[in-house]
């Protein structure tokens, strides 16, 4: 077990994953005390625990698979390919201060680049609808073919926006995280 699992199990995280969030929103100051979260890809629920940690007001987190319940978190089990999706998250909240995204495809191949890219560009769709103006993005990617295109598309509608890898990410994994800042499009 990798160091950042055995510390995550230690401390009741339910994954090792929570020590990227922790890390990227220390760094970059996405998640404040009282902000509305949407965490899209929320299985186990580790980015949720950070989301109370961070002291966000309202959670809601999207997975297809179920998470355990978490006391102070709303949750959808729901795929969100599925165009239904708009209309669940909006029959609970109609924007967000902050939406984040870990979701991946199961790991099979070469075909996953592919598939994160389409998965993180399905994620940015769901922000484009739901985000605040001035809010914040962070989404998962798999590095490969389309992440530099997808990154210039975006780049109009934040102030900020940069790829990064946290520390906590295994150093021969291909996953990086989009970070951005101050959504510029008006509702």
């Amino acid at each position: 077990m990798d160091p950042f699992s055995k510390k995550a199990r230690a401390e009741g995280y339910r994954a090792r994953s929570i020590y990227k969030l922790k890390y990227l929103n220390k760094k970059y100051k996405l998640i404040k005390q009282h902000d509305s979260v949407l965490d899209i890809g929320s299985f186990p629920g580790s980015w949720l625990q950070a989301c109370k940690d961070f002291r966000a007001e309202f959670i809601l987190g999207i997975d297809i698979k179920p998470i355990k319940n978490m006391p102070g978190v709303r949750f959808i089990q729901a795929d969100i390919e599925n165009d239904k999706i708009f209309e669940k998250i909006k029959a609970i909240k109609n924007s967000f201060d902050v939406i984040i995204s870990d979701v991946a495809p199961k790991t099979t191949g070469n075909l996953d680049k592919e598939k994160s890219l389409d998965l993180t560009k399905r994620a940015y769709e769901i922000a484009k609808v739901f985000l605040k103006p001035d809010g914040n993005f962070l989404a998962k990617i798999f590095q490969g073919g389309g992440v530099e295109d997808f990154v210039r598309e975006i780049k109009n509608d934040f102030e900020f926006v940069k790829l990064t890898k946290p520390l906590a990410s295994k150093k021969r994994s291909y996953e990086i995280y989009i970070v951005t800042k101050g959504f510029k499009i008006e509702k």
